[in-house]
């Protein structure tokens, strides 16, 4: 059964707010500052103001127009409710409509229409129609203020601060790039004791280019959650690290087709990406693009990887074209107990990633995280960053995601 939310209550608040004021200023018509109230009160701040905005511009538009029109007639001597009156106001609205686009505010059409025809239909025979016409512009905005402002009030509510929450960086961002509506979000999160893990394909040199600096969540999960990053203290950590006589026999089976992976490891808490200087077109085109952001570190070698370098790594990285998926797969089976792989496709070229068997959840363990004290949000497609900030706030402040 469906629980009576903040809206609701902020709602009535507000319609109460609005009949307190008439009360005290006179004159006016509270239906009107009530129906924009409920109208301008949304989920989000932002929304409200969006709507409040659009509701201003409509009514003074539609106001101004509906006052102009009743002089006019009055000018022209026209009778009210007859069928020369209802001729002009109609034609009216061609302007009027012709207007609204003109200032490239579409989204006021609509309202500045019904105010208009308000004005002059409902309220044209009046005494005073210019009063009513006022009268109206001033109750709306007193209205859409008062929602504004019980709004961006924040009632105290229980905040689950011993709660971590896995989310994707993927659904934050848009165009790998976060709004300033999302880093608003995030930071107000942060400075109330939100604990985030972010989880993302990205190497920190990666997420660093697309997320302000701002933005310090707890820990980031990069490389698909094999390796914990600290962005405060520009940190990396790995637990679940591919010993070297198993990447060792994954390498030289891969050699067998001419593909030499990229090897992930961490080393003082930095990230360093290896390879043998003989590269292939794909390869030499990534290695290339990396360089152009300083903070990657790459570790060229002359002589074959598994040769060179006798360490663990937490990943092996190929860069290969779509006809040669089938061939890598077949190799990688024998493995499939030991390991786990991701591919990303980019035009004709796939990016697979070997990682240990173990991902995030053995990492999230070993900070001494329990069951019961991680959640995770997870959509079947795309979210709205408005969707996100709701759930991320259920779980925040209600501990759970509303269905």
């Amino acid at each position: 059964m469906p629980k009576i939310g903040m809206r609701m209550i902020k709602s009535a608040a507000a319609v109460f707010l609005c009949f307190m004021i008439d009360m005290l200023r006179g004159g006016g018509i509270p239906f009107y500052s009530a129906i924009a109230a409920i109208l301008c009160m949304q989920r989000e701040l932002s929304d409200s103001m969006t709507k409040g905005r659009n509701r201003m511009i409509a009514t003074l538009i539609g106001g101004i127009a509906g006052m102009g029109m009743l002089y006019f007639i009055r000018f022209l001597s026209i009778n009210a409710d007859t069928w020369p009156h209802y001729l002009i106001v109609s034609a009216a609205l061609i302007p009027l409509i012709y207007t609204t686009v003109l200032l490239k505010q579409p989204d006021c059409t609509y309202l500045s229409c019904v105010v208009f025809l308000c004005i002059c239909i409902s309220h044209g025979s009046d005494e005073n129609p210019m009063l009513f016409a006022m009268n109206r512009i001033l109750d709306t905005w007193i209205g859409i203020l008062v929602a504004l402002l019980v709004n961006a009030l924040h009632f105290p509510h229980r905040i689950y601060n011993d709660t971590w929450l896995e989310i994707p960086l993927s659904y934050l961002t848009n165009n790998q790039r976060l709004s300033n509506y999302m880093q608003h979000h995030l930071n107000r999160f942060s400075k109330e004791g939100m604990k985030l893990f972010i989880i993302s394909p990205q190497t920190p040199a990666q997420l660093n280019q697309c997320i302000s600096p701002t933005i310090l969540s707890n820990s980031f999960l990069l490389l698909d959650g094999a390796m914990c990053y600290n962005r405060k203290e520009d940190r990396c950590i790995a637990q679940c690290e591919m010993s070297y006589p198993l990447w060792v026999k994954l390498y030289q089976a891969l050699s067998v087709l001419g593909i030499h992976p990229f090897l992930y490891e961490i080393s003082d808490y930095r990230l360093y990406i290896h390879h043998q200087r003989t590269m292939n077109q794909e390869e030499a085109l990534f290695y290339q693009q990396g360089l152009l952001n300083h903070e990657n570190h790459f570790v060229l070698h002359d002589t074959a990887l598994h040769e060179s370098y006798r360490q663990s790594c937490i990943m092996l990285k190929l860069l290969i074209k779509k006809e040669m998926k089938e061939a890598v797969i077949k190799e990688l089976k024998p493995f499939i107990d030991e390991i786990t792989w991701i591919m990303y496709e980019n035009g004709d070229t796939i990016d697979l990633r070997i990682y240990p068997i173990q991902l995030s959840d053995e990492l999230i363990q070993l900070q001494g995280i329990k069951d019961n004290q991680l959640k995770r949000l997870r959509y079947k497609q795309k979210p709205t960053e408005k969707q996100v900030i709701h759930d991320m706030k259920q779980i925040f402040y209600h501990h759970k995601i509303k269905k």
